[in-house]
């Protein structure tokens, strides 16, 4: 009998590595998944505008924030229930929204889109329920390809022709760029032959690009970098600050030091208005909504709150810029971080702590005085 070598044996556990990884990229990504943004990009998008899976639904009742997992912070999850639903296009909205007499059109980051919350609590939704119309989420879609912004607009219906558009604060401006790439140029010759052909590569591509079996192995080594069996490499990500009332709220340290340029509100008000711009010529009114970043709300509510805090006065300074520009805007920041303030002792917060995103309650705030400004 043969003895077993190393070099006889590897060969032979490669072989099995192999199909059982392969095996697994038939499973669904849910399982391995924090939340839906994780588990509905695998695909890396349909290639007809929207971010996501089309027609997929994501569930789960522990979903956790994106600054507990960029930290490996498991012991400061906040779990919380989770449904997100995606239409034919792949937008966050329900099947069928496409074809509904809209009242606005949503566009935007994360935040838009609803990160970390159900379907009826995200922005759209909340507009939508104080307007008395819907409102299509177009969050995800990348603004600064004027093709696919076009293509979106194109194939809905419209009872008011409004764009609300969501700035975060930390993100870039929207950069124009009007070009049309290989991929359009492509649809242009085989139309909807070629969209079936470019769904096909999109779910190749998702397939052959993410592993659910690396995505467990990754979560697995990540558990034991604990600091007790191994030191966590990944807890500089994140900035951890202790609130008041004795909570802990993660930060990005990207929040803390944005390193903007002297002329980072006058190039904003370039882009913005070329994007005004773009919808004016389409009958559309544009309406910006600045979102302050989860430290500008709740850095003055740290028990050491850091010092020259009021010297970053971006928000408002954008603000004013927009309004001498002729576009409306709306800033909900001043709300925001009274009901920041307000709900403190009682441990209610606007911002998950885990998370860069708002809660419920963030987004009822914003929608409300969205809604105010349309009705006026």
């Amino acid at each position: 009998m043969k003895r077993l070598t190393i070099g006889m044996a590897a060969p032979g556990l490669l072989a099995i590595a192999l199909l059982v990884d392969i095996c697994s990229r038939f499973a669904s990504y849910d399982y391995v998944s924090f939340r839906g943004f994780e588990a509905l990009t695998r695909n890396g998008g349909t290639g007809l505008g929207g971010p996501f899976l089309r027609n997929a639904t994501y569930k789960t009742t522990r979903a956790y924030g994106d600054l507990a997992a960029m930290g490996n912070l498991p012991q400061l999850r906040q779990y919380r229930p989770e449904v997100m639903t995606t239409d034919e296009w792949g937008f966050r909205n329900a099947p069928g929204a496409a074809s509904a007499e809209l009242g606005a059109i949503l566009f935007g980051t994360s935040f838009s889109i609803g990160a970390g919350l159900n379907d009826d609590q995200t922005l759209s939704a909340k507009i939508a329920a104080y307007i008395g119309a819907p409102v299509y989420n177009a969050g995800g879609l990348d603004l600064g390809q004027e093709r696919n912004l076009s293509r979106t607009i194109g194939r809905l219906h419209f009872r008011r022709r409004i764009a609300i558009v969501e700035h975060v604060e930390t993100a870039p401006e929207p950069a124009w760029a009007s070009d049309v790439g290989f991929a359009m140029r492509l649809e242009d010759h085989f139309g909807a032959r070629y969209r079936d052909v470019r769904l096909g590569y999109s779910e190749v591509k998702g397939w052959l690009n993410k592993s659910p079996l690396n995505l467990a192995l990754f979560k697995m080594f990540k558990s034991i970098q604990d600091d007790v069996i191994l030191p966590n490499a990944f807890s500089d990500r994140v900035l951890q600050g202790e609130l008041g009332n004795g909570d802990q709220m993660l930060f990005l340290p990207s929040q803390v030091s944005p390193g903007r340029g002297p002329t980072a509100v006058a190039d904003a008000v370039v882009s913005w208005r070329r994007l005004d711009h773009y919808f004016r010529a389409r009958g559309f009114d544009l309406l910006v909504v600045l979102i302050p970043s989860q430290y500008r709300v709740y850095a003055p509510l740290l028990k050491t709150p850091p010092p020259k805090l009021n010297d970053d006065t971006y928000v408002d300074d954008l603000e004013s810029g927009l309004r001498a520009a002729g576009i409306e805007v709306v800033n909900p920041t001043r709300s925001l971080m009274a009901a920041a303030r307000d709900g403190l002792p009682s441990h209610r917060y606007i911002y998950w702590r885990d998370d860069t995103h708002w809660t419920a309650a963030g987004v009822e705030i914003t929608a409300r005085e969205i809604a105010n400004r349309l009705s006026r």
